[in-house]
């Protein structure tokens, strides 16, 4: 790719206007999900999971990746799965 192809990109609008589900596993410390999950709250992208994952603050019950009943895996455009330190990831 050359420089001026890669500067187009990088200036370009992109949107995505579809929401992400992330699978957690609620044991240890998933830290990809989390780094992922920052950039896609940074990008204002809806972001779910299966589990209330990540307490904010010990203090409170608020979590970062909160499960929502009403939203699943089929409403969403992006999966994420952690698995063994990868991510498979399904763009439908």
């Amino acid at each position: 790719m050359n420089s001026e192809r890669a500067d187009a990109l990088l200036h370009s609008q992109q949107t995505f206007d579809g929401k992400v589900f992330f699978y957690c596993s609620g044991t240890g410390y998933q830290h990809l999900t989390v780094c992922i999950a920052e950039g896609f709250k940074e990008l204002g992208v809806p972001f779910y999971s299966n589990i209330n994952y990540w307490r904010i603050s010990p203090e409170q019950e608020e979590y970062f990746l909160c499960h929502d009943p009403r939203i699943t895996p089929d409403d969403c455009a992006v999966l994420v799965l952690e698995k063994h330190g990868f991510y498979i990831t399904k763009i439908s």
